[in-house]
């Protein structure tokens, strides 16, 4: 990732994108649970779209030369479902 001088700080911003994804082999939508005492359930849920999208992002700041700091977003979208997550990450090497 390229790094711009910025005042004291180093910092580097990382977007990365797939546009389109196909879910060739889909997971059924029931799971069959069975207990410590043997009792059963089933779950069942609803079937996803097999076409996606999903984006992630990042921003990266190198404060000093031991000190990292980076932050991510990841979201996969589908048709009547989204999927959000967020990292932070510090990083200090000793």
């Amino acid at each position: 990732m390229p790094h711009i001088l910025c005042g004291v700080f180093f910092y580097g911003i990382e977007c990365n994108m797939t546009w389109v994804g196909y879910d060739v082999i889909s997971d059924n939508v029931g799971a069959v649970n069975t207990l410590a005492n043997g009792a059963t359930y089933t779950v069942t849920g609803d079937a996803l779209d097999k076409l996606s999208a999903t984006v992630s992002t990042g921003f990266e700041a190198d404060i000093n030369s031991r000190t990292k700091v980076k932050v991510e977003y990841n979201g996969s979208f589908r048709k009547e479902y989204t999927d959000h997550a967020g990292m932070i990450r510090f990083e200090l090497k000793f």
